[in-house]
């Protein structure tokens, strides 16, 4: 990928577009969701489009793109404003063109870029905003062999690793939901994994907002069929300020959750048709919220004592290991060490209440499995978290 003021290019060396598909779905406006092709399935991201025509538009008023295959290749040269001049005929022209010996793939090049767009990329540090943000979208694919390079700079994927040992476990969840297809197409399995804890490397020995490089990583991150959809996500979406639920604090520094959604139908999965925001109306995606909930948490309760004694916090940190997220392959629930001397100071506070009342406060905090004692701190964390702190 190569931008700069006056023009955008993109070419990869990934098989090609083929004819059928540039002239059938790639470049034809409108698409009924219940139609998907084989590109489409087998755990794909393809049943609402990439946003690749909307893209071009917005980029600039003048682009080519050169695709072939193995078996065919066409070319396309789109001057936006005399297209758009008449408002009859939406048609797109494509040439059929000879197949040159390279390898199969496609160039797209943008000109005459609009101010908006061309001001933005001869601002100071887009390459790196860029590059940043293809790391964190892409990791899963970037991780599993996708070289992205732009501007000559190859980008690395954003590397999630936890603290482990000295009290420290990430949690590593799977569960396994079914969703009902439209028009009646039967259940569809959707498979969810859950990683979760304290960041290795930074964050969680420096609470303070203001004190944190890296506090633009911290939060959830969610995937729908390895592509991320919400990257470093500290508001309601991923359950923080939701209901009884603490909102996010710079005290929290140092989180991290990842959560994984896959599916061989991609219309099961809960994104929107942009794929660059959550459906929090998917049933699947609030039970995995109720587990993402619990999860947090317990970094919340860490969050506390880490702060009522920075320095014996620090110590533990410094000697716990590391692993990745890719290195957790077991199951397991999510642990934060003791803190000595932490302790000191604390009162026992019981009181009694009906049981169904508190299995409905347990309910509403996304885990109906907690037990009073837990129900009881927990409310007592966000009653303090939202009106003491």
């Amino acid at each position: 990928m190569k931008c700069s003021p006056s023009s955008f290019r993109i070419n990869d060396n990934c098989g090609g577009i083929s004819v059928e598909i540039a002239t059938e779905y790639a470049f034809n406006f409108g698409r009924d969701p219940r139609e998907h092709t084989e590109a489409d399935t087998e755990a794909g991201i393809g049943i609402y489009g990439i946003g690749m025509k909307r893209a071009l538009f917005k980029l600039g008023r003048q682009f080519n793109i050169q695709s072939h295959t193995k078996d065919d290749a066409f070319v396309m040269s789109v001057d936006v404003d005399k297209w758009a001049a008449n408002a009859q005929n939406w048609d797109l022209e494509l040439r059929i063109a000879k197949q040159p010996t390279k390898e199969p793939g496609t160039t797209i090049e943008v000109n005459d870029l609009r101010p908006g767009v061309s001001q933005e990329f001869a601002t100071t540090g887009f390459t790196t905003r860029l590059i940043d943000a293809a790391a964190r979208t892409y990791a899963a694919f970037l991780d599993q062999g996708l070289d992205i390079k732009v501007n000559g700079t190859p980008v690395k994927p954003t590397d999630f690793t936890f603290l482990d040992g000295q009290g420290f476990r990430p949690l590593h969840e799977r569960l396994s939901e079914q969703v009902v297809g439209p028009s009646g197409r039967g259940k569809v399995d959707v498979d969810v994994e859950i990683w979760a804890g304290a960041a290795s490397g930074g964050g969680t020995s420096r609470p303070d907002v203001g004190e944190d490089d890296d506090a633009s990583l911290w939060g959830w991150y969610v995937l729908c069929n390895n592509r991320v959809v919400l990257s470093a996500d500290k508001t309601d979406r991923t359950g923080w300020g939701l209901a009884l639920f603490p909102q996010w604090h710079p005290q929290y520094n140092g989180f991290i959750g990842i959560v994984s959604f896959r599916s061989d139908e991609p219309y099961a999965l809960p994104w929107t048709t942009t794929k660059n925001d959550i459906d929090i109306e998917s049933l699947v995606y609030r039970k995995a919220r109720g587990r993402m909930q619990a999860a947090a948490r317990e970094y919340i309760k860490y969050s506390r004592v880490r702060k009522a004694n920075p320095e014996g916090a620090k110590k533990i940190e410094r000697s716990a290991s590391s692993v990745k997220l890719t290195e957790l392959s077991k199951v397991q629930p999510m642990k934060t060490p003791a803190v000595p001397g932490t302790t000191q100071g604390t009162v026992n506070i019981a009181y009694q209440k009906p049981k169904r009342q508190v299995a409905k406060v347990a309910a509403a905090l996304g885990d109906p499995s907690l037990s009073a004692s837990q129900v009881g701190i927990q409310t007592f964390d966000y009653y303090y978290a939202s009106e003491v702190e």
